[in-house]
């Protein structure tokens, strides 16, 4: 059996082509991929050489004084006088003194202290990580079926919001600021505007019929890690799109070129705020 393993390439800082210099101790850049943004960190840890002492000990024997040699005393008869008959006496035996024993020297332990160089040495890690924006929704009051001449009002959820998540195991935030709000209401006649900005606009549909209404709000990104207070900005933008189907009729003329559209159902809901004002309120959409 043959198997292919494939590896795939560790996050590399290179990954980023907007560098935003450092944050802290950490190089950081980032860079903008369609609806997200990638954050690049980049760590250099330096270990600086070191000297330490390091002893050892050492058993040295010391060598023993040499000995004296022993003396030897001996003792000699007397001259010998005019042959005497005497008794014949043995001789007396020669007195030999031994030499003292050699004293024992006891061993002697001594300390050497030696310089050891631990070399220094640098690594370089890095890591990348993807923050993407809250989706974006486009809402209409007081329906998505209005009549010809009825004014509508649109609004859209864009608002500042953050992102969290981790780069080389440290806390990285990425704030998403919204710069435009743009609306395109396709289909209008040429002699009606049909794009508008802000986050709440007025339309009045001067025809009958379908009609789709996109928006798209663009977001400034910027972003920073733990360590720093300063806020780091990404060069380019995000823009995110919804679109709405907007059904138009007519003022009783019977419409034969516009889809029928079944009515949804009408509930009565409880809302925390005039939807006019603030769409988004809890109830609203």
């Amino acid at each position: 059996m043959i198997s292919l393993l494939v590896f795939a390439p560790e996050p590399s800082f290179a990954a980023c082509k907007n560098s935003g210099g450092s944050s802290g101790s950490n190089s950081v850049g980032s860079q903008v991929n369609g609806s997200s943004v990638t954050i690049c960190a980049s760590a250099l840890a330096v270990v600086p050489a070191r000297i330490s002492v390091v002893k050892s000990k050492v058993v040295v024997k010391a060598k023993p004084a040499p000995a004296k040699a022993p003396a030897v005393f001996r003792r000699t008869q007397a001259p010998l006088q005019p042959k005497v008959l005497t008794p014949i006496s043995k001789p007396k035996p020669k007195v030999v003194i031994a030499p003292a024993a050699k004293p024992k020297v006891a061993a002697q332990t001594k300390v050497f202290r030696n310089l050891v160089t631990a070399p220094g040495s640098t690594s370089k890690s890095s890591a990348t990580a993807d923050f993407s924006p809250a989706a974006v929704s486009a809402n209409v009051y007081p329906s998505d079926q209005l009549a010809v001449g009825q004014t509508a009002s649109f609004s859209s959820s864009a608002l500042q919001h953050f992102k969290s998540g981790t780069l080389l195991n440290l806390p990285t935030e990425v704030r998403f600021t919204p710069i435009s709000v743009d609306w395109d209401f396709q289909g209008e006649r040429e002699t009606q505007a049909s794009t508008f900005q802000g986050s709440y606009v007025n339309h009045v549909f001067s025809s009958a019929g379908l009609f789709q209404v996109q928006v798209m709000a663009t977001y400034a990104v910027s972003y920073r890690l733990r360590g720093s207070i300063d806020w780091i900005s990404e060069p380019e933008t995000i823009s995110i799109v919804d679109e709405l189907l907007i059904y138009v009729s007519g003022d009783g003329a019977e419409q034969t070129d516009t889809p029928a559209i079944i009515s949804p159902e009408r509930k009565v809901r409880l809302v925390s705020g005039d939807c006019l004002k603030r769409p988004g309120s809890f109830g609203c959409n």
